[in-house]
């Protein structure tokens, strides 16, 4: 149940109304733009009827007139109706929250409202009960954030639903060598962050060259739905316009960071007068405000990865491609980027794609929507990342034990009934137990967290480090622990 707003909750309510209106009055399109959001804002926090999607489509128009603008193929005349139409748009949905009764920041069950909203919505502001729930409640946030975003998706893109990339049956072919790219297919869609991984030359950067426009494939059919919609021959100046690409070799700039910024901003188009404040809060959120003065080579590594990353998202793109960022990052860096991007691709008001190169397996497997694994320029696996768990029926811990041979670990893990395999890798050894009833029981009765015990206290050698990788591409990317799998699924 809803609260009553109290009196400066309502003036409050009527002061971002009044402002919104200013904002439409500049004739800005840059403040346009601003109005829609703050609109969205308001009916999603304060009013139960069906005012969230109209708002978030208005945001999509503004969007979408500032891209032709800054790309320069509307005329005058046609931004002009263009505008009128989406203040139209603005002025008619503040005209129905004067004449609806604000409600709060928790949907209430006005019939007026659409449903799937009034659902999405009221599972996100519903309290949660124990502490013991706390995880479950964190998936359920989750899956409603989730919901949400398709109904964003859905309104901002009815006719493609956010599909951005659609690669079918793709592949390159270089002349002067044996590397191939093969078959590779795959889907990206607003919202959605695909993780692409893989050890070196294993086809990563060649197929973010071909998603870019840089590489023409060899065979197979590549199209950009949402992009294209409505066009019969493919603009590669207007797709490109479209997407960001961060390298992972990271290019040289000359003078200060915020001066490179600001021209960058001036290319696309940005108002002049605008600039400084758009960029500022930009740095702000990648941490790079205090080094704004700064030049290129008084930053870190890890600073200039989110300089390009910044100076990526000026352009406003639709979708992200990412080469190994994670490369130059220290650990707590790689966290705060990895959420960022998160951020990035959950946007209520510019939902993007993002696709993203690494060979930090489980990094990359925690942010991921869908996953792409390769290995030689092949598909290993492409699907969702919770289609991992499929992979494999044994429990395989990847662990790292120093003071004792391999021999002697061998011989303890393999002493057990359920020991399978034990391997040596580059980060220690992976073994494998069988798993008779599901992932986390063998026939021991021996669970992840058993075999840590066993591992530290009964097994030869001090354990520093164990990590269950059942659900992980790695036991895709280990040659052995493949061969093995593969060997038993043909005597099976």
């Amino acid at each position: 149940m809803v609260n009553p707003l109290s009196t400066a909750e309502r003036l409050s309510i009527d002061s971002e109304r009044q402002a919104i209106m200013e904002e439409l009055k500049t004739g800005d399109l840059d403040n346009l733009r601003s109005a829609c959001y703050r609109l969205s804002a308001l009916a999603e926090n304060h009013y139960t009827a069906n005012l969230l999607a109209p708002s978030i489509t208005l945001i999509a128009g503004a969007n979408g007139l500032i891209d032709q603008v800054r790309a320069r193929t509307i005329t005058t005349e046609s931004q002009r109706a263009e505008s009128g139409q989406i203040i139209q748009g603005v002025v008619e949905i503040l005209n129905q929250m004067r004449q609806a009764e604000p409600a709060g920041r928790i949907p209430g069950g006005n019939a007026n409202m659409d449903p799937e909203i009034s659902r999405v919505l009221r599972s996100l502001s519903e309290p949660k009960a124990a502490e013991s729930e706390r995880s479950e409640a964190l998936e359920d946030d989750d899956a409603a954030e989730r919901e949400l975003l398709n109904v964003i998706v859905r309104a901002t893109d009815p006719q493609t639903k956010g599909t951005l990339i659609v690669a079918e049956d793709i592949g390159k072919n270089y002349s002067n060598t044996n590397f191939k790219l093969q078959q590779i297919n795959l889907s990206l869609h607003r919202g959605d962050i695909l993780g692409v991984v893989g050890v070196n030359a294993s086809g990563k950067t060649t197929l973010l060259r071909i998603l870019m426009g840089d590489l023409k494939p060899s065979n197979g059919v590549l199209r950009y739905p949402t992009i294209e919609q409505g066009t019969e021959k493919r603009n590669w100046k207007q797709i490109k316009r479209r997407i960001a690409y961060v390298s992972q070799t990271l290019p040289w700039w000359p003078g200060r960071v915020f001066d490179n910024l600001r021209y960058v901003a001036s290319l696309y188009g940005h108002p002049q007068r605008s600039i400084d404040l758009f960029l500022d809060k930009l740095l702000q959120r990648y941490g790079l405000d205090k080094f704004k003065n700064a030049t290129w080579s008084e930053i870190s590594g890890g600073y200039r990865t989110r300089f390009e990353i910044v100076r990526a998202l000026v352009s406003n793109p639709d979708i992200l491609l990412l080469d190994e960022p994670l490369a130059y990052l220290d650990i707590l860096s790689q966290q705060v980027v990895l959420r960022q991007l998160r951020q990035l691709a959950r946007s209520r008001a510019r939902p993007m794609g993002i696709v993203i190169t690494s060979q930090q397996l489980y990094e990359i497997e925690a942010i991921a929507d869908r996953l792409l694994v390769l290995d030689g320029g092949n598909t290993l696996f492409s699907g969702p990342v919770s289609d991992l768990t499929n992979l494999i029926d044994e429990l395989v811990v990847e662990f790292r034990s120093t003071g004792a041979p391999l021999s002697q670990i061998k011989s303890s893990l393999l002493s057990r009934t359920s020991g399978r395999i034990l391997i040596s890798s580059e980060t220690g050894y992976i073994a494998m137990f069988d798993n008779a009833k599901d992932r986390s029981t063998n026939e021991e009765g021996l669970d992840f967290n058993g075999v840590v015990e066993f591992l530290g206290k009964q097994c030869p050698g001090k354990l520093s480090y164990a990590r269950n990788i059942s659900s992980s591409c790695r036991v895709l990317l280990e040659p052995r622990l493949a061969n093995y799998l593969r060997e038993r699924g043909n005597n099976n």
